[in-house]
């Protein structure tokens, strides 16, 4: 697969209207990890890619489950969960959700996905765990899975040094795939030396001597 960063939708930010992280967490409202709100069926989730394969590659509609709680209530999806496809497709490693989709160009920055009467979709950064299959589609449809613990080191680990997209993904497809600097030319357009800043983050978060 190679790098397509110019599908998808194209995001103009509304960062002045958005609630800050600590007003958000400040709220006294039902909190739960979108796995648990799955499970216990707080939730309805239809999880699709965009179009990009890396980045701002998935949406995740949700709306209110059987035995949502009253009220508004925030779910959280923690760093590595995994949005699984059993197919083609590449699956996807979640690092963040970027915020709410307003529309298909308009992007309202929240960390977290506020559960309210109607049904709205978030957009998340996410990153390619299948260096070797077929870029996923806006038709593409996702099953949410439990966070990995190892790539969720990585992205932290890349977070950390504040990685751009391509490095980031980079290190995800050294951890899944074995990318070698030569795959990392080829398909990132990716110099050496930050495939190799890409290979010291990952053997950090392994905890591995360089």
């Amino acid at each position: 697969m190679r790098w397509n960063p110019a599908a998808g939708a194209v995001v103009v930010l509304a960062a002045a209207l958005a609630p800050s992280r600590d007003a958000v967490a400040q709220r006294d409202v039902p909190n739960y990890t979108i796995q648990r709100a799955l499970s216990e069926k707080r939730i309805v989730l239809q999880a699709h890619g965009t179009g990009r394969t890396t980045g701002d590659a998935g949406r995740l509609t949700v709306s209110r489950g059987p035995r949502a709680p009253k009220g508004n209530f925030v779910v959280r999806v923690p760093v590595g969960s995994v949005l699984d496809y059993h197919g083609a497709a590449e699956s996807l490693v979640v690092a963040s959700v970027r915020g709410l989709l307003l529309d298909d160009r308009t992007l309202l920055p929240m960390p977290e996905i506020q559960v309210t009467d109607a049904s709205r979709t978030w957009l998340v950064e996410a990153y390619s765990v299948d260096m070797w299959k077929s870029g996923a589609t806006r038709s593409t449809r996702f099953a949410m899975d439990d966070p990995d613990p190892v790539l969720r080191k990585i992205l932290q680990e890349t977070r950390r040094r504040r990685f751009s997209t391509k490095v980031t993904q980079a290190a995800v497809w050294i951890y899944s795939d074995q990318l070698s600097p030569a795959d990392a030319r080829e398909t990132l357009d990716l110099v050496p030396a930050r495939w190799k800043a890409a290979k010291s983050a990952v053997d950090r978060a392994l905890g591995r001597r360089r």
